[in-house]
């Protein structure tokens, strides 16, 4: 009777193994397909990113795709669109090309990269937000569908203007307590964030430089509020008030 149960587990496991075996075959014998590798590429949006809304609107970002199936043996085209995703209620402008070429034939992973356009800053963290999908309708696509979950990617990036850590620097003591309000104004004037102020050895500040940007800020901000009025902060105060004479 022992011998008998024991020929049926070792059958039993024997037909296990070769099912499995099976199974193995199957998966990686299968036409390639393509999928994003992860679901969200997030990005804070830092002051080096609001000086250069003006003159270089869109940044640089990337996003791993993932080859599943038998490797590719030639280099293979495929598609990316952008979708809106009704979570955010800020949405991204976003620059792909108009095809992607998979190239990396000695690995089933490879980064391509796009463009997403700074977005407006909104006082708090405010997040912008959408898809990207792989574009299967379009004809330069010459992938199958991969896995359903990660067809797409979620794409959030949020702005986070924090103080410097320049600020408490006795040369800027006159611009007064931080606020993320008060510091883009002062960006807006400069064109450039606090800490470029900086001297290349990293410790200095080079005294007529800095005396000159504190007096274009005065005047500047003198101007405005008087055509305007004042600008407030994120508590409904005047960002630079007037001096108590």
């Amino acid at each position: 009777m022992k011998k008998i149960l024991f020929y049926m587990s070792a059958l039993a496991l024997f037909l296990s193994l070769t099912s499995c075996s099976k199974e193995e075959i199957d998966m990686y014998s299968q036409e390639a397909r393509i999928n994003f590798d992860y679901r969200t590429i997030y990005s804070e949006l830092r002051d080096s990113d609001y000086v250069k809304m003006k003159t270089d609107p869109y940044r640089r970002d990337s996003v791993r795709v993932r080859i599943m199936g038998d490797l590719l043996t030639a280099n293979r085209d495929f598609c990316i669109k952008k979708t809106e995703n009704n979570s955010y209620s800020n949405t991204l402008d976003i620059q792909l090309d108009d095809k992607y070429t998979y190239s990396a034939l000695d690995t089933v992973c490879q980064y391509v990269y796009f463009k997403v356009k700074r977005p407006a800053y909104k006082t708090g963290r405010k997040t912008y937000g959408c898809n990207l999908e792989f574009d299967l309708t379009n004809p330069n696509h010459q992938f199958e569908k991969g896995f359903v979950e990660d067809n797409s990617v979620e794409v959030n990036y949020v702005w986070d203007i924090t103080e410097p850590k320049t600020w408490s620097d006795w040369y800027w003591l006159g611009v007064g307590d931080f606020s993320p309000i008060k510091y883009c104004y002062m960006m807006d004037v400069w064109g450039r964030t606090l800490d470029s102020f900086i001297t290349p050895d990293g410790y200095a500040y080079d005294d007529d430089e800095a005396n000159a940007a504190i007096l274009q800020l005065d005047a500047a901000y003198k101007a405005y509020k008087a055509e305007h009025g004042p600008i407030l902060d994120e508590n409904g105060n005047d960002i630079f008030p007037d001096e108590e004479e």
